[in-house]
């Protein structure tokens, strides 16, 4: 019996091969490889904190002060602690106000509650100072950036994904062209992907309900045993999210060239994938196992070919750090030789990370031409118009002002 996932093996490597090096076009590997760099995510963590004192009425125990006027009250604290020893209060405070003006102007930098006029003794008040607000605006005002950085690259990977088929199954790389024309269907997808996320979040929060009890209860009653136990089913529960998760992105990709060539939205698209795999499932199936495999080989290759990247070019530049250090070294002082090496080193840092991503396009383009291969084959109809199938433009569901946009 035959199964397209390992039959199309041959065929993408060799739809790889045409479109990579038949004729090898270096600009072409560039805009492939931004398109696959920007199909990745980003992330970042920003946290902050901020302090402030508070009062307990226990601090001035049950002795509120009895305050005369023109008198100086009692106070129910010891002064040096407010490093006001050396105040004469009887010379230069004149009734409450006086003292008011010295104790907020000392070093203690706090303000009893019981001094507020209109105030009861026994009400407590958070104080915080215009830094400590500023720096609250500065963390909401960065978390608020950060969700929209999120958001706004998440939004450009999605639309990469309709960019990347279109660019393979043409064999042309139109990277401004295609970007606006799918800038509407990245937006759908990106709508699908937060709302299946909510989905897996919403249901992770049920799943983590038992464990609440448990962790609310005393020290008395905690229960270790439960504790571990309901960690264990968490986990369970968050192994079958991802492998879900797994699935549905599976299904998604599939969905993705259908979207484009049935000119149809993502979920009908989704759904004809998987009216598809409810007929032919065990196809399905190899194609995941074979899929696993070519994953694992991608990845074992991809951890060689970069050490041997980073070893070959830390090498030269080495080299070439050491040649440029002694020949500026004999020429300025040593706190202008690093001023001048810094831009020799950071341009070496953006070559290796170039060289990465070159060297890393072969390897997504074999992976996604696998997909498109196994698809077109797969799904009755799909009929992609791939560069090397002489498929006429009619057939293909598109108008012919689309095909040369």
């Amino acid at each position: 019996m035959s199964w397209y996932a390992i039959d199309m093996v041959d065929r993408a490597f060799s739809r790889t091969r045409k479109a990579l090096f038949e004729p090898f076009d270096f600009w072409k590997w560039v805009k492939l490889a931004i398109i696959i760099l920007l199909l990745g995510g980003i992330g970042s963590n920003y946290g902050g904190s901020g302090t402030n004192y508070r009062m307990n009425p226990e601090d001035l125990g049950h002795n509120l002060p009895n305050i005369e006027p023109g008198k100086t009250p009692e106070l129910p604290f010891n002064l040096n602690l407010l490093q006001l020893k050396e105040v004469n209060l009887n010379s230069e405070i004149s009734g409450i106000s006086g003292f008011m003006h010295k104790l907020t102007h000392s070093d203690a930098g706090f303000i009893p509650d019981y001094f507020s006029n209109g105030m009861s003794a026994s009400a407590e008040k958070l104080y915080f100072t215009d830094t400590s607000l500023a720096h609250y605006g500065l963390i909401i005002a960065a978390i608020a950036l950060l969700i929209l950085l999120v958001l706004f690259f998440s939004y450009v990977s999605n639309v990469m994904e309709f960019v990347f088929v279109e660019s393979l199954v043409r064999n042309e790389v139109k990277f401004w062209n295609y970007s606006r024309r799918f800038m509407g269907k990245g937006f759908y997808l990106l709508l699908v992907r937060l709302a299946i996320g909510l989905i897996f979040f919403v249901l992770l929060g049920i799943a983590a309900l038992p464990l609440i009890p448990t962790i609310l209860k005393e020290s008395s009653d905690f229960s270790a045993l439960l504790f571990v136990g309901g960690i264990f089913w968490l986990f369970g529960v968050i192994i079958v999210l991802i492998l879900f998760g797994g699935i549905i992105n599976s299904f998604l990709s599939l969905a993705i060239p259908l979207s484009i060539y049935k000119n149809t939205g993502i979920l009908s698209a989704f759904g004809l994938v998987f009216a598809n795999f409810r007929k032919s499932w065990k196809e399905v199936l190899v194609y995941w196992f074979v899929r696993l495999l070519l994953g694992i080989g991608i990845v074992i290759l991809t951890i060689l070919l970069f050490g041997i990247i980073l070893l070959a070019l830390g090498l030269l530049f080495l080299v070439t750090d050491g040649i440029l250090y002694f020949l500026f070294s004999a020429l300025v002082s040593d706190s202008l030789l690093w001023i001048l090496l810094v831009p020799f080193i950071l341009i070496e840092l953006v070559l290796i990370f170039g060289a990465l991503l070159l060297f890393n396009v072969p390897l997504a383009v074999f992976m996604k031409y696998h997909l498109l291969s196994f698809l077109d084959v797969w799904f009755a109809g799909a009929d992609l118009p791939f560069f090397d199938a002489r498929v006429p433009e009619s057939e293909t569901g598109l108008s012919e002002a689309e095909v040369n946009f």
